[in-house]
């Protein structure tokens, strides 16, 4: 590993996350339905996201979107190992599982056995052959490590844009193949893994996705000439540690010698997915006929629910920046997130009330195989 690489914190905000991944939510719901028939007896299946609503959602009866009981016979007993770092909301998972994953199954004689397992996924996790279903849902664009990445600051965001995925692309395809080969240790032979994993749009595809990032931005250069953040600390807010691959870096790392020996690739398909407050906006917008107001209200209440959403999934990283430079004891975080949150939503409405958050993924469902 370069010196200049160092490991990733990768770590939600507490308590946080789980009220604003909407999106992701939605992104989770629509790739249920890859989940293979299981077969019956003692099952298990190996999921992140542990912290938050994508933990349990595959569990239960969402919307009548399928879940992992569709896929389960019953009387069967399912072991479910549920990993996160260690840094992460276990105490929310706990309570999450209490709720949700007993309550579920008993009219069906399901036995659950939850797991939680402190260790990310670029680790091992469990011992060999021992998972018949891996589920990753929108983990897999964190990187492992910070790569080392500079840039012209009089850049368009265009152009910025194209330097960072370029920068971090490298990174990115490592560490997908070093996902894939992990999770090949630990899943059976015949069992699956299945996993939406955020993406550039596909090159023959006409639309954009837009994540709602250019009005918080915005907000975050108005914020440093105010005078509460710093250009260093605006500059080191845009080396996230994450990367959204394009359709073919993915399978080109999905083709490597050492990666397709141990996957047969079952599905592979590019989906945009729009917020969920989208929708609610428009009905809401027509709702409000000719009040102004009440439109105005309501564009500001979608792009609060878009920019929370930004804000619960990279505040951690954010948070780290701010007290590496304002000292570990400072505290200012809720009210730098608040007003953050104030400006971006103003920005929304002022210059941007016709943006549409909609995000490319990538589903994907590969089964392991015997190797040659």
């Amino acid at each position: 590993m370069a010196s200049n690489q160092n490991l990733v914190r990768i770590a939600m905000r507490d308590g946080y996350y789980n009220q604003h991944s909407g999106l992701q939510h939605t992104a989770m719901c629509s790739g249920l339905k890859l989940i293979p028939k299981l077969a019956d007896g003692m099952l298990n299946i190996e999921t992140d996201k542990t912290q938050n609503s994508m933990s349990r959602l595959p569990i239960t009866d969402v919307d009548r979107a399928p879940t992992l009981l569709d896929s389960v016979s019953d009387g069967t007993s399912v072991e479910v190992l549920l990993e996160d770092t260690p840094l992460n909301d276990f105490s929310t998972l706990s309570k999450t599982l209490h709720a949700e994953f007993y309550q579920s199954s008993a009219e069906r004689q399901i036995s659950f056995f939850p797991r939680m397992i402190p260790v990310g996924f670029y680790n091992r996790i469990v011992p060999s052959q021992l998972v018949d279903l891996g589920v990753s849902w929108s983990s897999m664009n964190y990187l492992k490590t910070q790569p080392a990445f500079t840039f012209d600051p009089q850049s368009t965001a265009a152009e910025f844009a194209a330097a960072r995925h370029k920068a971090f692309s490298s990174t990115a395809r490592q560490d997908l193949a070093s996902f894939m080969t992990l999770r090949a240790s630990e899943i059976r032979k015949g069992g699956h893994l299945v996993a939406a994993l955020g993406a550039q749009k596909p090159a023959l595809e006409a639309k954009q996705g837009n994540s709602g990032s250019i009005p918080l931005q915005s907000a975050l250069v108005k914020m440093v000439a105010r005078g509460l953040l710093n250009h260093q600390e605006l500059l080191q807010f845009a080396l996230f540690p994450s990367d959204e691959r394009t359709v073919e870096e993915v399978q080109e790392v999905l083709n490597l010698p050492e990666i397709s020996k141990s996957w047969s690739i079952e599905v592979f398909e590019p989906e945009l997915i729009v917020h969920p407050a989208w929708a609610e906006y428009q009905t809401a917008s027509d709702a409000a006929g000719a009040d102004q107001a009440k439109k105005e209200d309501a564009l500001r209440n979608y792009a609060r629910s878009a920019i929370l959403n930004l804000v619960s999934s990279s505040g951690w990283f954010w948070l780290d920046i701010l007290k590496a430079h304002r000292g570990s004891d400072w505290d200012g975080g809720d009210e730098f997130f608040e007003e953050l949150a104030q400006a971006s939503v103003q920005e929304w409405v002022e210059k941007f009330p016709d943006l549409k958050v909609e995000f490319w993924y990538i589903y994907l469902r590969a089964k392991r195989v015997v190797e040659d």
